[in-house]
């Protein structure tokens, strides 16, 4: 569902804004009813909540709160923007991993 960009090497810095953003392949709708949103801003939360959030088993959900701060998104139909600040160097690349792994593999599972 997201496409990375080929054959880059990102290097990030610590106490920096970055600007992210991501479409869906071949600009595809990534969100295609309310819910999909819904979902995406409940990865959003819990990953940048000042307190980690547990799933129903009561295991922790993977945490960014001290590595990245979300100061603004915006969610299009075939593409999402957020603005974050990065405490940690490496904070960016995990939680993008994660938010993005956990949202493909939510939508591959709605819409097969």
């Amino acid at each position: 569902m997201f496409m990375p960009t080929k054959n880059t090497v990102k290097i990030f810095v610590a106490n920096t804004f970055y600007h992210v953003y991501n479409r869906g392949w071949n600009a595809s709708k990534i969100f295609r009813d309310e819910s999909d949103y819904i979902y995406f801003e409940q990865l959003l939360m819990r990953a940048f909540a000042p307190e980690a959030v547990a799933n129903e088993q009561g295991r922790l959900y993977r945490n960014f709160y001290n590595d990245i701060h979300l100061n603004a998104y915006c969610l299009m139909g075939n593409h999402f923007h957020l603005l974050l600040y990065q405490v940690d160097e490496h904070g960016l690349s995990n939680a993008m991993k994660s938010i993005s792994t956990s949202y493909s593999m939510y939508f591959n599972k709605k819409y097969k």
